[in-house]
């Protein structure tokens, strides 16, 4: 009883902690694609992104809340946004 008990618990934990590591994890790829940006034009990186996400087979329309409670990385929509953002604010 007590290991069945236990891993419910574990696994109840295990998802609200991988919430937060997920939100850290968005946070650092926005600051590194922003820093990236800053090296190279912004259009480089974009090409690269899609590049990436074609081959990958990456998902841009994920709904919000799957995005939000199982990505660890931001979709190329959002990357995008985020870069086509850094660029108009300078």
């Amino acid at each position: 009883m007590g290991l069945l008990s236990f891993a419910l618990f574990y696994s109840f934990i295990s998802f609200v902690l991988d919430i937060f590591m997920n939100l850290f994890s968005r946070k650092h790829e926005y600051q590194a694609d922003a820093y990236a940006a800053s090296l190279a034009p912004g259009e480089s990186l974009v090409r690269a992104l899609i590049t990436l996400s074609v081959s990958s087979l990456s998902n841009l329309q994920s709904h919000p809340l799957y995005l939000f409670f199982h990505y660890s990385h931001p979709t190329l929509l959002q990357r995008k946004a985020a870069i086509d953002e850094q660029y108009s604010a300078v």
